[in-house]
């Protein structure tokens, strides 16, 4: 308990505890300062809130505990209990400053605030909104390592989109950074299961990872989202209400959704998320990007299945998916393609063209049925003629061919048009009017196209009657009926005129390959006829189009496969599988038969051979997802990543130098993962870095599929952390830069405090056999640069700067009496008597002037204090008369007496009754009543003189 108390109290003198904002006491004054290591609720008021939260209480031993560790001491767990605590709260005053801190940090207890903070408050809030500051990037404590502090400016200032980490891996630019406010409290997590759950985890982009308030919300306050939206708030609540329609008031914040905020604001709440102040970048709603950058380096590596949707916006459905089985050595980069299984399940695949019918038109409504019309179009009753002369005449004529296919002329009489081109009718129209009109030109167009109706019939979604345009063709007619049925053909689209066959159409010409000039136009009375469904064969697995196809003059292997488009570079011919029905018995599966050589005109020729038929089912199956001649390069190295094998490949080869690996690699042990044939076994060959790369004994040769790791130095070794403690300015763990001596740690914890002890510091190191070892230095001397006390640290060692003694237990006088301010004051350098009274404000007017009384306490002989009185000639020394005054030691009582009967002053009797002058009259100590009396005029005439 002894120990608690001691940390306590100079835990409650250090103005930068751990616990305080060191923006907070900056902020105050030393008199502030000064009354919160003093103050403090009451015992039984702290007990009762440590009874109350138990959090709290523990918080409250872990300060004891933590500023034990900084001091080097050792604690009990029996110190530790709540018992011990609460009698410690009892007796002991620093601990209740202590406690009281972290009841009021807390806010457990609060004072209101007073006027003027508040009004301080409120300009305080709008100058962060009015420079697009949220109270979300204000806070005072951002948890932030001073390293990751150190890399995010440096990656902000090299304009680099990213910023390292723990582990200071650098990040390329633009490669999807991390928010730093995302990222600085994430903590530095174990290679091998971070991968584990990256291969368990799949990227998504919903907004789970901001919704604080339910689903669809955004939990931020309504200020914050407005700084973020760049409106005032004022503005959000204008367009919140217009869009409620005043309504049922201001929804709040936390139900706020991002398509709310995205239509209010113009879309600001989506895609790549609105500017911070100093050009930082808020978090995007859609964090799939920054899923792959949380990865360690190794889990990066080609690894498809951690590939962003933003790097392939489409996903082919038809194809079979590679997908990553389980990996059990999930950091062994060369197992991750190895581990790479294509799905079994065959894609869902539909018949060719039937996308097409299915979507229509699309604008049917909104394109007239005018369409231009050539000089070869065939003229008909009900088309529409204009007719221009000019010439010897100018007019303009409007006719429409009537149910006996003629028009009528000016001065001619009628002309028979129907069933001639609208070239012919212009020659026809101009050679009839030179009859009767000389010079006369004409030109004759396309008013108003006829409609005609024809018959679309067969195994169509919608077979009947329809009204289509004269220039429409049969596939025009068969969009107008919705498109074949599950059942109809395709690919054959048959054109009847009465009886006749006009034409029979090849569907996949057009879709195939865009042709169809020589398409028919229909005629009233046609028949578009779809027949039903031909011969068909399933093409799947790795061809360009996978589909169902409907066979027309194809025969063999490599006419379906020119439908499909062709085999893609990824697919293989030696794995042509075919799925063949016997006609009314049975399926069978069929092989091809490929030349290893893979000669092209034997592949052609093989394919050539293999005859389709109707049902068949032939699946291209995938090359092996990885290359067999491919080495990789792990670790603590520049350019991590697969690279190509050639035979007698050493590991000098794949690291030329020390400039292919990051600064500081372990040099005593590296690694060569390799799969052992022929069930791909990982096995473990260590070998010495400095030695591969000097070309001696251990430079391994390589064999495909070998992973050399290189680990960094701080892989095996404490990471190059000091621990400063104490009285300096920013106590705490510091990354140093470097060798570092006891001068170079001083400074980087901020140097020290005034109150700091200079004569004396100690250093804590653990040694290999892991004991303790205390060093003590002059820190004066050191931080002059003396080498005999300028210790080098080694990492994890703790430095702790001790409190100046004079500033722990300094020295002090008390001046009791008759002076202005009695009380304790600090000895200054040789102060004396005279002017401790002139400290407290000098003699009050009932001190005795003459002598005061000194009382001084020694030490004798270490064992016990005594005492001794003597007095001092007080008013002399005041007067500055030589040899009157005496100079103070430490502990030092300087009474200063009243006179005497002084408190008598004032006194005064009442004299009543039958004198000569009745009334008050002061009076001294022992006087007598005679003289009373004789003040007051002695008796009247008619007093009785025998009693009082």
């Amino acid at each position: 308990l002894s120990t608690m108390s001691t940390l306590a109290q100079v835990k409650a003198s250090t103005p930068n505890s751990p616990n305080r904002n060191a923006s907070d006491d900056t902020s105050k004054s030393r008199a502030e300062q000064a009354a919160e290591e003093m103050v403090s609720l009451s015992p039984e008021k702290i007990i009762s809130i440590l009874e109350q939260e138990p959090g709290l209480l523990l918080q409250v031993k872990k300060m004891l505990v933590r500023k034990a560790f900084e001091q080097g001491r050792i604690l009990d767990p029996r110190e530790l209990t709540d018992e011990a605590l609460y009698r410690l709260v009892r007796s002991d005053e620093n601990i209740r400053v202590i406690a009281t801190r972290e009841i009021e940090d807390r806010e457990y207890i609060r004072v209101k605030p007073s006027k003027e903070e508040l009004e301080n408050d409120q300009q305080r809030r709008m100058a962060n909104l009015y420079s697009g500051t949220s109270s979300l990037q204000t806070s005072g404590k951002t948890g932030r390592s001073q390293e990751d502090e150190y890399w995010q400016r440096r990656d902000y200032q090299n304009g680099v989109g990213g910023y390292g980490n723990g582990n200071r891996q650098m990040q390329t630019p633009g490669g999807g950074g991390q928010n730093p406010q995302d990222q600085q409290n994430a903590p530095v997590d174990d290679p091998r299961r971070a991968v584990e759950r990256a291969q368990a985890q799949s990227p998504n982009g919903d907004l789970s990872n901001l919704d604080s308030g339910g689903a669809g919300s955004t939990g931020l306050p309504l200020d914050v989202i407005a700084g973020m939206q760049g409106v005032s708030p004022d503005q959000l609540s204008a367009l919140l209400q217009s869009r409620t329609g005043g309504k049922g008031g201001l929804s709040p914040a936390s139900q706020l959704d991002p398509s709310t905020l995205a239509s209010l604001t113009g879309g600001a709440a989506s895609g790549s998320g609105p500017s911070a102040p100093g050009g930082a970048s808020l978090p995007s709603f859609d964090q799939s990007q920054n899923d792959e950058s949380q990865l360690p380096q190794q889990a990066r590596l080609e690894n498809p299945s951690r590939t962003s949707s933003r790097q392939f916006p489409t996903t082919r459905h038809d194809q079979p998916q590679l997908r990553h089985s389980s990996n059990p050595y999930a950091d062994v980069p060369s197992l991750y393609d190895l581990y790479s299984q294509y799905s079994q399940r065959p894609p869902v695949l539909e018949r060719f063209g039937a996308d097409v019918f299915r979507k229509g038109t699309g604008n049917l409504d909104q394109l007239p049925m005018d369409l231009p019309a050539g000089p070869d179009y065939v003229l008909g009753p009900g088309d529409g003629l204009s007719i221009d002369l000019w010439g010897a005449v100018s007019q303009r004529l409007r006719r429409v061919v009537d149910r006996e296919g003629r028009v009528s002329l000016p001065e001619t009489g009628s002309i028979q048009v129907a069933g001639k081109t609208l070239g012919d009718v212009q020659h026809m129209v101009q050679s009839a009017l030179r009859t009767q009109f000389r010079d006369v030109q004409a030109d004759v167009s396309l008013a108003r196209l006829r409609t005609v109706r024809v018959y679309v019939v067969g195994d169509v979604q919608r077979p009947g009657a329809y009204d289509v345009s004269s220039l429409s063709t049969p596939l025009n007619a068969l969009y107008e009926a919705g498109g074949p049925t599950s059942r109809g053909s395709i690919r054959i689209l048959k054109h009847f005129r009465g009886k006749e066959l006009v034409q029979q159409v090849d569907v996949y010409d057009l879709l195939l390959q865009g042709i169809r000039s020589n398409m028919q136009r229909l005629e009233s009375g046609d028949t578009v006829m779809i027949p039903p469904l031909g011969a068909e064969v399933t093409i799947e697995g790795m061809v360009r189009r996978p589909a169902i196809y409907e066979l027309g003059e194809e025969k063999d292997l490599a006419d379906v496969l020119q439908l499909a488009g062709g085999v893609l570079a990824t697919g293989t011919l030696r794995h042509v599988d075919v799925e063949r029905i016997q006609a009314h018995e049975s399926r069978s599966m069929l092989a091809l038969d490929v030349p290893e050589n893979n000669n092209e005109a034997a592949v052609t020729k093989a394919l050539e051979d293999f005859k389709i038929q109707d049902g068949d089912k032939v699946k291209i199956s995938p090359i092996i997802a990885f290359a067999d001649k491919t080495v990789y390069l792990d670790g603590h190295v520049f350019r991590p990543g697969k690279y190509a094998y050639r035979d007698g490949m050493k590991v000098s080869d794949l690291i030329g130098s020390y400039k292919d690996v990051l600064p500081e690699p372990y040099k005593q042990h590296a690694e060569i993962i390799r799969l052992k044939a022929p069930d791909y076994t990982p096995e473990v060959l260590a070998f010495n870095l400095d030695d591969a790369l000097g070309g001696k004994d251990q430079n391994f040769v390589l064999k495909p599929f070998d992973t050399v790791r290189v680990f960094g130095r701080y892989d095996f070794e404490d990471s190059p952390v000091i621990t400063v403690s104490g009285e300096v300015r920013q106590p705490g763990d510091h990354v140093t830069n470097g060798a570092t001596y006891l001068r170079d740690a001083i400074f980087l914890a901020g140097s020290t405090t005034p109150e700091a002890r200079l004569d004396d510091v100690q250093v804590f190191r653990r040694t290999e056999d892991g004991k303790l070892k205390v060093l003590s230095a002059n820190l004066s001397k050191a931080l002059t640069g003396d080498s005999a006390e300028n210790i080098l640290l080694q990492p994890t060692d703790r430095v702790f700067v001790q409190r100046n003694l004079l500033k722990t237990d300094p020295a002090a006088v008390t001046i009791e009496g008759e002076v202005g301010r009695p009380g304790r004051y600090p000895l200054g350098d040789n102060m004396t008597a005279a002017e401790l009274v002139r400290l407290s404000g000098g003699l009050k007017r009932s001190a005795f002037s003459e002598q005061a009384d000194l009382t001084r306490y020694t030490v004798e002989h270490g064992e016990k204090i005594i005492g001794d009185h003597q007095l001092v000639p007080i008013a002399k020394a005041l007067a500055g008369e030589p040899d009157s005054d005496v100079r103070l030691h430490d502990g030092d009582v300087l009474t200063i007496r009243q006179l005497s009967g002084w408190n008598d002053r004032g006194a005064s009797i009442s004299v009543q009754g039958e004198v000569v002058h009745p009334g008050t009259y002061g009076i001294q100590e022992g006087e007598r009543l005679s003289s009373v009396l004789e003040r007051a005029g002695g008796f009247r005439t008619d007093a009785y003189p025998y009693g009082i």
